[in-house]
């Protein structure tokens, strides 16, 4: 489990909370990357890269081993992480509103687009599921930071207990699906 140092465990908190608030606005697939500063999003790639293991089975038997240690060459730029985060928050409400067709195209598309660039390392393009899959994941509830007696360090919990339930209204449902499709189109014409 992730440690973190007091300050780590109220910038978190904090981040959360300004995401949450910005999570009920619609997200357009253009002009949403200024939503998160460039803090809130190396705070999130750092959790997201807790999520790394160090080696991987591939699809064809080989196994990938990953230097954790080094991460620049499995962390992407801030800016392409802050259109995953805003790709995963979208992916997230589609989860809450229980939209599990548009959440699963929304992920697949962004991961096509990804690879099609040609771009990214292994390494990176696991690194883009892991911060997709984190951001959604802490999103909709999945994982939590829970602060500890005695003055030990926060952890983060994934699968926490007494979550509080998620709703989404006909609204909420309507600008996700609107949301969603916008980045479709747009990830069909890249």
């Amino acid at each position: 489990m992730l440690k973190l140092n007091r300050l780590g465990y109220a910038v978190f908190l904090l981040t959360g909370l300004a995401l949450a608030a910005g999570a009920t606005a619609q997200t357009s697939s253009e002009g949403s990357e200024d939503q998160l500063s460039e803090k809130s999003v190396n705070l999130i790639t750092d959790f997201a890269m807790t999520t790394i293991p160090t080696e991987i089975k591939q699809p064809d038997g080989s196994v990938l081993k990953i230097d954790i240690e080094n991460e620049d060459k499995i962390k992407v730029p801030v800016d392409d992480a802050r259109r995953i985060i805003m790709v995963a928050r979208n992916s997230a409400h589609a989860q809450i509103c229980k939209l599990p067709e548009l959440q699963a195209e929304n992920y697949l598309a962004l991961m096509r687009m990804e690879q099609a660039k040609d771009k990214w390392s292994k390494e990176q393009m696991l690194f883009i599921n892991r911060l997709h899959l984190f951001t959604v994941m802490w999103l909709t509830g999945n994982v939590k930071l829970v602060e500890r007696g005695g003055g030990e360090k926060p952890e983060v919990i994934s699968t926490p207990k007494n979550t509080e339930k998620q709703t989404c209204s006909d609204d909420d449902k309507k600008n996700v699906e609107a949301s969603i499709e916008a980045f479709l189109k747009s990830a069909e014409k890249s």
